[in-house]
């Protein structure tokens, strides 16, 4: 053989070689475990806003979020009157109404999830403030304004070159509800919604879908549906003490969670604003939208784990 047909065969055998060995780490690579990674839209959320934080479920988000290293700022009416609520400690205040889209960019601006904790009381009372916060305005005008800020938000940063995907912009909102908003015209919901709450929060929770949907994957929507709330703290206390309702709640409670409106019973606060924490704290969330109900059981509080496999049992 010459010369040159021998460094025409060595020079075969190498790209054979290579070629091998390149089809081999293609294949271990492939056998290797994949592990997902949060998408930009859901990872790395520091910063939260609560609209209703000086309400019972709002103070404990506020106070365990805050626990979980998150920075909070909570959205009051009010500084100076709820600055005196001990679970509110190491929040930054922002005054401003969510009735009022002018007051809102300021609350929002470089959050990175929101908590919709706004509400009113089933029926009339002083709280619904002569017809200015019925259900309809605390319940579905506050989610209206606040979206449509952030939708105004997001086009202000594309404009100036800001807006790409996950980037500077919310990527989560949590939405408190209640459950019932399914079966309004079944007893004892059907009494509830003699002045439209059920079916106002109803509205609200379909607003926030729909828009997220529309969002393009800009912000996940996720909609938690309490049972009937219970323990401390209580923000209509001479109601609470009326009704002997003061001592009720445990320390420790197991919890259940489910995708439809059809479970019945009571639930914690302090439960309630623990799975809302563990959700902004989720990076395993894998789709846009996740609805459940959640009420208490005898039981254990879940540990992380837990929380994760009945979040992912959930998800829409």
């Amino acid at each position: 053989m010459t010369p040159c047909g021998m460094r025409l065969r060595e020079l075969v055998l190498l790209y054979v070689f290579l070629a091998i060995v390149t089809a081999a780490n293609g294949l271990f690579d492939f056998l290797k475990p994949r592990v997902a990674t949060p998408s930009a839209a859901t990872a790395g959320i520091k910063n939260v806003v609560v609209f209703g934080a000086s309400g019972g479920v709002g103070q404990l988000v506020c106070q365990q979020s805050i626990a979980q290293g998150l920075k909070v700022q909570a959205v009051t009416r009010n500084i100076a009157s709820a600055s005196v609520f001990a679970p509110l400690a190491g929040c930054t205040f922002v005054e401003a109404d969510a009735r009022d889209p002018s007051t809102l960019m300021q609350a929002l601006q470089g959050m990175d999830a929101v908590v919709i904790s706004i509400g009113t009381t089933a029926f009339p009372t002083s709280k619904w403030e002569d017809g200015k916060n019925n259900p309809q305005i605390a319940c579905v005008d506050t989610v209206r304004n606040i979206l449509d800020a952030l939708d105004e938000m997001s086009s202000n940063a594309k404009k100036k070159g800001k807006g790409k995907k996950g980037a500077g912009t919310c990527k989560r909102v949590v939405l408190l509800s209640s459950i019932g908003v399914d079966r309004a015209k079944d007893f004892p919901f059907v009494i509830l919604n003699l002045y439209g709450v059920l079916s106002a929060k109803k509205e609200s929770e379909t607003l926030l879908l729909e828009r997220s949907l529309a969002s393009n994957g800009r912000y996940e929507a996720v909609v938690v549906r309490p049972g009937r709330l219970v323990g401390a703290p209580f923000t209509n206390f001479d109601l609470a003490k009326l009704l002997g309702k003061t001592n009720e709640g445990t320390a420790s409670r197991g919890v259940v969670l489910s995708k439809n409106d059809d479970l019945a019973g009571d639930c914690e606060r302090g439960d309630v604003a623990l799975a809302v924490t563990k959700i902004l704290k989720s990076e395993r969330l894998r789709k846009p939208q996740t609805v459940f109900s959640i009420i208490n059981e005898v039981g254990a509080t879940p540990n992380d784990d837990e929380w994760d496999e009945k979040f992912a049992s959930v998800e829409v």
